[in-house]
């Protein structure tokens, strides 16, 4: 009985030590890999870019009794001058959230003007209205929502531009018939648009911008008064860099396990 016991306890003595080597044995368990995800991108940050697109306006002229022929009381003209403008524009963004806060201003050339004779008045009158748009500027602030590399926005600020108006009864060549007034106008800006980033550096909007420049007054050699209200409404095209992408991450990044 004893040797059994004994033959007994070495089987389990051999048995327990065949068990432990096996689970000694087993291959180790990987972790797993470490997982990759894209870093919250940010619009925060300074750009600059390039513009160009079409405007078109209206210049209404407004001249007191003689300032237009007929001389029969006040009459008002009005004309509706277009074409291109071209410039740049720089700014900074600042993303909270999903919201998106810039500053910008633009500086360019607006190639808008008309001149016409005889409009809105009788037609055996000589009258003369015409406008010339030289540079202009706006300082604006923009805001609006983001999602990802898309924004939306309200933009307004102030606006600013060279505006020459000229105006008066053209019948003959009295010199003192005619007003001409050439002057930097400030006035006020409001618009909007879309802009798309493209590439972590490159971005391209689109926008419209209303600017009204108010009015203006000026007199002729003959003692009458006139008054110039001039607004512009502009769409464009522009393309903006992005200076900030080292500091702001636009890339994948590597979380924890």
């Amino acid at each position: 009985m004893t040797r059994l016991l004994s033959c007994a306890a070495a089987l389990a003595l051999v048995f327990a030590a065949q068990t432990s080597f096996a689970a000694d044995m087993r291959a180790p368990v990987a972790k797993a890999p470490a997982s990759v995800v894209a870093a919250p991108f940010s619009w925060t940050g300074p750009y600059a870019g390039l513009h160009c697109g079409y405007a078109w306006g209206r210049t209404t002229t407004s001249g007191d009794a003689g300032a237009f022929d007929p001389p029969a009381g006040p009459i008002a003209i009005t004309i509706d001058p277009d074409g291109w403008l071209c410039g740049a524009q720089a700014g900074y963004n600042w993303q909270t959230g999903s919201w998106l806060f810039s500053v910008e201003g633009d500086l360019g050339y607006l190639g808008v003007n008309e001149r016409a004779i005889n409009q809105g008045v009788p037609t055996d009158a000589d009258d003369l209205v015409a406008v010339k748009y030289g540079w202009y500027g706006t300082l604006t602030g923009r805001i609006g929502p983001v999602w990802d590399r898309s924004a939306l926005y309200l933009k307004g600020g102030a606006a600013v531009a060279h505006i020459h108006n000229t105006a008066g009864d053209a019948n003959g060549n009295d010199t003192g018939d005619f007003t001409d007034i050439s002057k930097t106008k400030w006035g006020w800006a409001l618009g909007g648009g879309y802009e798309q980033i493209v590439s972590p550096q490159w971005s391209w909007k689109v926008e419209y911008l209303y600017l009204d420049f108010g009015k203006t007054a000026s007199g002729n050699g003959d003692g009458n008064t006139f008054e110039h209200r001039n607004r512009v409404h502009t769409v464009k095209l522009g393309l903006n860099y992005r200076f900030a992408t080292g500091k702001y991450p636009v890339g994948p990044v590597v979380t924890k396990y």
